[in-house]
C-alpha cells in the first residue's frame, strides 16, 4: 500500500509480523560483504521484506529516458543482512505515464560490484503500486496471484516474488518512509535460461509459427481473466521462447503484464475499441477457433485448477474482501461458461482465428 505502516490497515498484519522478523534478524547478523552474497528471488513463495534507497524523483523525472538512477536494496535472508547496490529506471509503455510511480527495471550497479551470477539475479523488472488509493494495492495483488495462476499451468511462465518494500528517498533520508507491495518479475533472458530455450524476437512471428498446445493454453488463459491486451505479430505483452531441443521444437507464447485484464480490473483499464467490447469484463476470445471436443480438452487443466485459484484468492488476506469477492465472482463465470462447451463455442467463435 503506498503510505504509512500501519496495524489498522489491510496490509498491516503483514508488514507489522515481517518488520519484526527483519529487525530481528538485523540484531543477529552483521551486513554480508559481496562476496559471500548468495540471493536468489524465487527459492520461496514467502513475501520479501525489503529497503530500496534511491532518489525516486530522479526516477521520475528520467522516466522517459533510458538512464538509470543508482539506489541500495537491502533485505534480511537466512545468513544475515545484504546490502547490494543496484540501478533503476522506469519502464514499461502505459503505466510509465499515467502511474505516479511507474514500473521500473532493476539492476546490479557493476561499478560497485563485480558478481556475474548476481548480476544476472538482480536484473528483474519491479511492478510497483500506481496511485496512492488502496483499491491500486488490490490491483496489483490480483495481478501478483494472475501471475501465479499461470505458474500452476505451465513452467513456461514467469516467475514472480512478491516484497513489502520500505522506500527511502536519498534527497530527504529523514522524511516518512514510504511503504508499499511490489511485484519481482524474472526477466525474459532467465526465463529462456531455465527451460534451456531461446528468446524470439523476430516480428514475423505469427500465430501458425507456434506450437498449438501451448496457443490454446495461452489464449484461453486469457479469455478467463478477460485480457484482450496482447498481440502476437506486435509481441506486446507476450514473449515467445523456441526451445534448442532438435528433436522437440516448441516455438511457446508467454504471457505477462495482466493489470487490463478483467480479473484486475483497474479503472484506467479499456479495451481497444476495435473490439467492440463494453470493458474488460466482457470477455472476447482471440485464439484459434475450436470444436466442442477441443474446447473441453482445453478447458479441463483449469477446471482442474478451479478449487486451487478459489483457495488461493480465499486465504490471500491482503486482498479487500469486496474486491476479492468480484474477483471470485468473474473467475467463476468462465467456469460456469466452461460447463457448457455448445454455448461457450457460440461465444467464442465471435473473435477466433479460422
Amino acid at each position: 500500500m503506498l503510505g504509512f505502516t500501519s496495524p489498522f490497515n489491510h496490509t498491516g498484519r503483514l508488514l507489522t509480523a515481517a518488520l519484526l522478523a527483519t529487525m530481528l534478524w538485523a540484531g543477529l547478523s552483521a551486513p554480508l560483504s559481496a562476496q559471500e552474497i548468495d540471493f536468489d528471488w524465487f527459492t520461496s513463495d514467502t513475501p520479501l521484506v525489503a529497503t530500496i534507497r534511491t532518489d525516486l524523483r530522479q526516477i521520475s523525472n528520467k522516466r522517459f529516458s533510458e538512464e538509470y538512477v543508482k539506489g541500495n536494496f537491502t533485505t534480511t535472508t537466512e545468513a544475515g543482512e545484504i546490502n547490494i547496490p543496484i540501478r533503476l529506471k522506469a519502464r514499461g509503455v502505459f503505466r510509465k505515464e499515467y502511474c505516479t510511480t511507474p514500473p521500473m527495471r532493476m539492476k546490479l550497479d557493476k561499478e560497485l560490484m563485480d558478481d556475474s551470477l548476481l548480476k544476472k539475479r538482480m536484473d528483474v523488472k519491479l511492478v510497483i503500486q500506481c496511485k496512492s488509493q488502496d483499491s491500486f494495492d488490490d490491483f496489483l495483488l490480483t495481478e501478483y496471484l494472475t501471475y501465479r495462476m499461470y505458474q500452476s499451468l505451465t513452467p513456461y511462465s514467469f516467475r514472480t516474488r512478491l516484497l513489502t518494500v520500505t522506500w527511502i528517498n536519498e534527497r530527504k533520508p529523514e522524511a516518512p518512509k514510504l511503504v508499499q507491495h511490489v511485484i519481482v518479475v524474472e526477466d525474459v533472458d532467465q526465463l529462456a535460461a531455465r527451460l534451456e530455450c531461446t528468446v524470439v524476437e523476430n516480428a514475423n512471428v505469427t500465430k501458425a509459427d507456434l506450437d498449438p498446445d501451448a496457443f490454446i493454453r495461452q489464449t484461453m488463459f486469457e479469455y478467463l481473466i478477460g485480457n484482450t491486451d496482447w498481440s502476437i505479430r506486435g509481441q506486446h505483452n507476450v514473449k515467445i521462447l523456441q526451445s534448442m531441443d532438435p528433436v522437440q521444437y516448441l516455438v511457446v507464447p508467454v504471457p505477462y503484464d495482466f493489470d487490463y485484464s478483467g480479473m484486475v480490473n483497474a479503472p484506467y483499464a479499456v479495451p481497444d475499441p476495435r473490439l467492440d467490447i463494453l470493458d474488460v469484463r466482457s470477455r472476447m476470445y482471440m485464439g484459434p477457433c475450436l470444436t466442442e471436443p477441443e474446447i473441453q480438452a482445453a478447458v479441463s487443466p483449469l477446471l482442474a485448477q478451479q478449487e486451487n485459484w478459489r483457495k488461493m484468492f480465499e486465504s490471500f488476506e491482503l486482498l479487500e474482501p469486496r474486491y476479492r469477492d468480484g474477483v471470485l465472482k468473474f473467475m467463476d463465470q468462465f467456469f460456469d461458461l466452461a460447463k457448457d462447451p455448445a454455448y461457450m463455442r457460440k461465444k467464442m467463435s465471435i473473435k477466433c482465428i479460422e
